[in-house]
């Protein structure tokens, strides 16, 4: 069962450097969408360019979480503690009350989004027990050139991420 540990936690983190990424993609479409409507004349809701700035942010705490992981980096605790938090904080404070006011999620997407912080959380514990339970290493005992290459790669695809969300002025 021991020899399961690391096989199922990098599973967990590939599935969540993956949706982190396809998050990424999708702001990324968003504000290039974004961008051609402003260029017609149309405008986007302040509400509307937090959502996105913090959806943006998300999506790089979500895949930073799973690159730790699947790289059985003690790092991916914390990584996952503080993008649980960052999430409990859109959810339960910072969308109802200064974003839904001015613009109300639809009802099947905050339901969604709810769904996902649970699951979230939920691998959040999973991961605190690994670490706890010895599973993950400093990551500082990584090769050196793993370490670097994921950490480039990683890099690179942040900066491309937040350039295209503030190319659209928000």
């Amino acid at each position: 069962m021991d020899e399961a540990v690391p096989l199922l936690l990098r599973a967990v983190g590939v599935f969540y450097l993956a949706g982190g990424a396809m998050v990424g993609r999708a702001v990324r479409f968003g504000a290039a969408t974004d961008r051609m409507a402003e260029a017609l004349g149309l405008s986007t809701s302040r509400a509307e360019r937090i959502r996105t700035w913090w959806l943006a942010a998300g999506a790089v705490t979500t895949a930073a979480s799973g690159l730790a992981l699947v790289m059985l980096a003690e790092a991916a605790a914390w990584l996952f503690a503080f993008a649980t938090l960052q999430q409990a904080l859109y959810l339960f404070v910072v969308s109802p009350r200064w974003l839904d006011p001015d613009d109300p999620p639809e009802a099947e997407g905050r339901r969604q989004s709810t769904r996902a912080f649970v699951m979230f959380a939920v691998a959040t514990v999973l991961v605190a027990a690994a670490a706890h339970d010895g599973h993950l290493a400093d990551w500082r005992a990584l090769p050196g050139w793993l370490a670097g290459f994921c950490a480039f790669g990683f890099l690179a695809w942040s900066v491309h991420l937040v350039w295209s969300v503030a190319r659209r002025g928000a």
